[in-house]
């Protein structure tokens, strides 16, 4: 009895939280209901107890104790009891502090389907006012001078590199027209 109240308020909850019902929702719910009870009738069943004498010693358990409406209503009051502080919460969450749509939904209600005037205004404003600007990040940027030590380790680069001839001048800059490194402070 207690496996069949756990499985029910489990599935009882699932179905409250789930927003979308699709055809794959269902085949689970309903589905492990169905495993559950396809398991417990062939565990407690005379052919399991048959074959496996030791393991299998509660003959008729499931289905014995199934077929008593005092169970079915201890398992449905069981069910009531465990789902109604979520039912209460959520509606009491929605009474004392209801979100927009909730505000929108019951004008809705309240005037027969039609959103009163105020609440379309409120809506076509923030829909005119423009997006801000996204922030603007400043991007590190790596250098894209490459070192050439990699091509000191082939047959004829190596002497390049290490001959200097690769590496910038330290002309002035009256000579060449740009700064050399050490002039730039």
């Amino acid at each position: 009895m207690a496996q069949t109240c756990l499985l029910l308020v489990v599935s009882a909850q699932i179905g409250l939280d789930t927003a979308y019902w699709t055809a794959v929702n269902q085949f689970f719910i309903w589905g492990s209901l169905a495993v559950y009870f396809a398991i417990s009738f062939t565990t407690y069943s005379d052919g399991m107890y048959l074959i496996f004498t030791g393991s299998f010693p509660f003959i008729g358990t499931a289905r014995n104790s199934l077929n008593q409406p005092s169970i079915w209503l201890a398992i449905f009051l069981t069910m009531v009891l465990c789902v109604l502080p979520v039912v209460a919460y959520r509606f009491l969450r929605s009474q004392l502090k209801p979100t927009f749509s909730d505000r929108t939904h019951r004008l809705e209600i309240s005037n027969n389907g039609f959103f009163n005037l105020q609440i379309q205004r409120k809506i076509k404003e923030a829909k005119k006012r423009p997006v801000p600007p996204p922030r603007k990040v400043k991007i590190r940027r790596t250098s894209s001078r490459r070192s050439g030590y990699a091509f000191s380790h082939t047959q004829g680069y190596g002497d390049l590199i290490t001959s200097g001839k690769t590496f910038r001048s330290k002309i002035p800059f009256h000579q060449t027209g740009r700064f050399s490194p050490n002039e730039r402070r």
